[in-house]
């Protein structure tokens, strides 16, 4: 569910940049712990603010930025450029005055915590993120808004609380035999993918 989740996420954020997933996507060392591959958040890619990098299934893919947005290493998200060390905000930049912690973001013995992100109430296209005590409000792309379900942006048919429609049963599943592109020499199934879908760049298999 995890891996699904993850490479949703992906295929949202390129489909919504109009740009095509890596196809150059490796394995690499990165994407894998115990020698079992992993799926992982974003990570910053060394000396470019524009893109990030994402693990899925033990391969790395490098993932671009919105326009006029910078990976923040901080956040695991891409932000606004002033807000971004090294990507137009600076160390050296004086810090904003400190303001108190904001009540959300604080635990139970009112330390301040990272938490989040989670919806905002009045606006579905609007969520929160709470870092270091401070509650920051973050937006999705054009024409998506937060699923709180998912924990990321999506369509709106697919959230019910922003005018889409809840499923009402489980969607029945069905064994098929596998593709040839998802067998290798032995007809054992591989995980390679995904697969981008060219003739539908909001799905992938």
């Amino acid at each position: 569910m995890k891996l699904t989740v993850i490479i949703t996420l992906c295929a949202l954020t390129t489909c919504a940049l109009g740009k095509p997933v890596d196809k150059k996507a490796e394995l690499n060392s990165k994407c894998f712990e115990a020698g079992a591959p992993i799926s992982s958040k974003p990570f910053e890619k060394p000396g470019d603010c524009d893109h990030f990098y994402q693990c899925s299934n033990g391969y790395l893919y490098t993932m671009p930025c919105a326009p006029g947005t910078a990976f923040s290493p901080a956040l695991s998200v891409c932000d606004h450029p002033e807000n971004v060390d090294g990507c137009g905000g600076s160390a050296s930049t004086p810090a904003p005055p400190t303001k108190p912690a904001d009540k959300e973001c604080l635990d139970s013995d009112g330390n301040a915590i990272t938490k989040g992100p989670f919806a905002n109430p009045d606006d579905c296209a609007l969520f929160y993120q709470c870092v270091a005590g401070q509650l920051y409000t973050l937006g999705c792309p054009p024409d998506l808004v937060y699923n709180p379900a998912l924990s990321y942006c999506d369509y709106p048919k697919n959230v019910p609380s922003c005018g889409g429609v809840a499923p009402t049963s489980a969607p029945e599943t069905t064994t098929k035999p596998f593709d040839d592109e998802c067998v290798d020499a032995n007809n054992q199934p591989t995980s390679t993918g995904p697969f981008e879908n060219p003739n539908d760049c909001n799905s992938f298999y």
